[in-house]
């Protein structure tokens, strides 16, 4: 998707552009900009999403992503143990001594966010590697055990409705109605 003022590869987060070479354009209160530029300077680049268009330089254009909760403390005890089933834990916390603002998660930096200042309740849909079908298996159950609502039982899904070959996912609601998936690619 193209935006006012940026290369048809850019990625626009609420109040704060990003384009394929990294520039930003920040617009939005005081306390959101400081929020996402805190992320911005912290997180380290994930380079699972490469820019390839013509005549640029490859680099990546996702570092991280995240969505409004309305209850910070109740979705982080619910990302807690669902992201932890996959590897994942806090790696960050604004302000750093309670998270109310809001939690990171990742292995070595942040690649997925929750937090009080992005609008809560549009109903995201955000899909996390599985390392195999197992991980899967033990990330529904575990987000369902953390209070999320099956949205989707693990399995292979139907490639007659778009899906790939080897596509085993299961879905979980978050306490907000978010869509969370795990997904392994593989046979």
């Amino acid at each position: 998707m193209k935006f006012p003022g940026e290369l048809s590869c850019a990625l626009a987060a609420p109040r704060l552009s990003y384009s394929c070479k990294g520039s930003r354009n920040g617009t939005g209160s005081s306390d959101q900009i400081a929020f996402v530029e805190a992320l911005w300077r912290k997180s380290a680049l994930n380079s699972s999403c490469v820019c390839r268009e013509p005549g640029h330089e490859e680099v990546a254009v996702i570092d991280h992503t995240g969505i409004g909760v309305s209850n910070v403390a109740r979705s982080a005890a619910f990302y807690d143990v669902a992201l932890g089933s996959l590897g994942m834990r806090r790696v960050m916390q604004l302000p750093e001594n309670d998270g109310a603002d809001g939690v990171g998660y990742g292995v070595d930096y942040p690649v997925f966010w929750i937090d009080r200042f992005h609008p809560h309740g549009v109903k995201q849909h955000t899909a996390f590697a599985a390392r195999s079908r197992a991980d899967v298996d033990a990330f529904h159950a575990a987000a369902l055990q953390a209070g999320g609502t099956d949205n989707g039982r693990p399995g292979l899904r139907d490639i007659a409705k778009g899906y790939r070959p080897g596509y085993y996912a299961a879905f979980v609601l978050d306490p907000d109605g978010n869509n969370m998936e795990a997904v392994f690619r593989g046979l």
